[in-house]
């Protein structure tokens, strides 16, 4: 096998196997974290100050 073909063969094992959907639950955890970190303050402070 050439170095091409290794390559496309691990490739599909990735994207066939469970790393695939491994890196997107850590995707959408991430994102997750993120949202909750940052947008849900912001929503906070935006909603108290039209409240005030």
């Amino acid at each position: 096998m050439t170095f091409i073909e290794n390559a496309k063969q691990s490739l599909l094992h990735f994207l066939d196997g469970n790393g695939y959907d491994k890196l997107l639950q850590s995707i959408l955890r991430g994102l997750f974290f993120i949202m909750i970190c940052f947008c849900l303050p912001y929503f906070c402070y935006v909603l108290f100050s039209l409240l005030l």
